[in-house]
């Protein structure tokens, strides 16, 4: 398939993971029988969720670079 870009559809990918990383870190308590997230399980969710937009960024950025180049 001609003109498929892979390194867009992967950023779009880690885009939603990230965003959703920081969805489940930030998550408001709604009833007193739900669990809370752990402190250490919060901060690994923010750090992943950091990578994750980074890297999506960076690999829908090298895409549209790799477009304008050819």
């Amino acid at each position: 398939m001609k003109g498929t870009n892979y390194l867009a559809g992967f950023g779009t990918v880690f885009l939603f993971l990230g965003y959703y990383c920081f969805k489940a870190a930030f998550k408001k308590k709604f009833s007193s029988h739900s669990s809370n997230i752990k402190v250490s399980n919060k901060t690994i969710l923010i750090v992943g969720g950091i990578l994750s937009l980074s890297l999506g960024i960076f690999l829908i950025v090298k895409a549209i670079s790799n477009i304008q180049n050819h």
